[in-house]
């Protein structure tokens, strides 16, 4: 995969899913982690980790299992540097409901 932003047209920012956390009992997932990389000369310029969890706001325990899974992904280099992990706070933020077609993904 590989994204754009509007912002940045002339960039592409590879995408990689490198971890799934399925829930043992439905086979659906609760959670994605992504990562994205871009290099200019060989030279790391941008990086992006994105915890993306079924729930508007994740269980502490599945958030840990989230940041160690992507440790163990050797992403913790990746976590601990530049302006390394932030938790963005969703508590008073209002979604649009999600659409019937993806309450079962």
């Amino acid at each position: 995969m590989v994204g754009h932003w509007p912002f940045a047209k002339n960039v592409d920012f590879p995408n990689t899913v490198v971890a799934l956390g399925v829930d043992n009992q439905t086979g659906i997932y609760n959670w994605v982690i992504e990562f994205q990389c871009v290099e200019v000369f060989d030279e790391v310029v941008f990086t992006g980790i994105n915890f993306y969890h079924r729930n508007r706001l994740a269980p502490k325990s599945q958030l840990q299992l989230m940041l160690d899974t992507a440790r163990k992904q050797h992403l913790g280099y990746w976590m601990d540097h530049g302006l390394e992990i932030h938790i963005v706070d969703h508590t008073n933020c209002t979604y649009a409901p999600v659409p019937p077609y993806f309450s079962n993904v």
